[in-house]
């Protein structure tokens, strides 16, 4: 078992990610259904936090989430969504409203132990060694395999 939330994002994007649904979007169809599945799950705010109604999980939190959406092709884009509800979270922007938050209260729910709520996106509040290193995206650079 992956973990929680990879297991979960498994279930619906296996659910909700068919052929059926990937061909449609590929001719141009948005997958409406699949992403309210997504949305009702509490996935695209799994990294807002917690005061502003999402998960609060930390980025390496979210990777499971991540590594299911490309393993079932997901055909919308949820990893950049929860990026970009996240960081304008983080920039003090509001989400908007939802009906429903009961699947961002489940998220926060799973969170990793030991995991800090904000400390992938904000290098003031991490705690322990290396605290001092950015995580950003920008300033981590392109990855180099040696």
């Amino acid at each position: 078992m992956e973990s929680m939330l990879g297991d979960a994002a498994n279930r619906l994007f296996a659910q909700t990610c068919t052929p059926d649904v990937i061909r449609q979007a590929e001719q141009g169809q948005p997958p409406a259904q699949a992403w309210q599945a997504c949305e009702d799950a509490g996935f695209a705010d799994a990294l807002v936090p917690e005061s502003r109604g999402g998960a609060g999980l930390a980025l390496a939190d979210a990777l499971p989430l991540a590594t299911a959406a490309g393993r079932h092709l997901c055909p919308y884009p949820i990893v950049d969504t929860l990026l970009a509800r996240a960081w304008l979270a983080h920039a003090g922007h509001a989400p908007a409203p939802r009906r429903d938050r009961a699947g961002a209260a489940w998220l926060a729910g799973i969170r990793a132990p030991g995991s800090g709520r904000q400390r992938a996106l904000d290098p003031r509040r991490r705690r322990g060694a290396g605290a001092h290193r950015r995580t950003d995206l920008a300033a981590a650079g392109p990855r180099r395999n040696h």
